[in-house]
């Protein structure tokens, strides 16, 4: 049985991937520094057209907000008011 090798990289080996493929190295050169055939260099570069993607921010106030909607589904308050029942007819 083939054993399954993890292709993605971490942050560090992506901004280091992308800085050597502008620097002009080949993917066979990327793929043997960072311990990964040159077919999963292409694959990642071709997701971004080899551009770095954006480092994402996160929102600092988020976690207030999550906690504030957690505890809120634990009391039983609902996110948006209830209908009133109408009466039969």
């Amino acid at each position: 049985m083939i054993s399954a090798r993890r292709w993605k990289l971490s942050p560090a080996q992506r901004t280091e991937m992308c800085g050597r493929w502008k620097g002009g190295e080949s993917l066979n050169a990327i793929g043997r520094a960072l311990g990964k055939d040159h077919v999963v260099i292409q694959l990642l570069l071709a997701g971004h057209g080899g551009i770095a993607p954006v480092p994402r921010i996160v929102y600092a106030g988020l976690a207030q907000v999550e906690k504030f909607v957690a505890s809120s589904m634990n009391v039983g308050v609902a996110s948006r008011p209830q209908k009133a029942q109408s009466e039969s007819r």
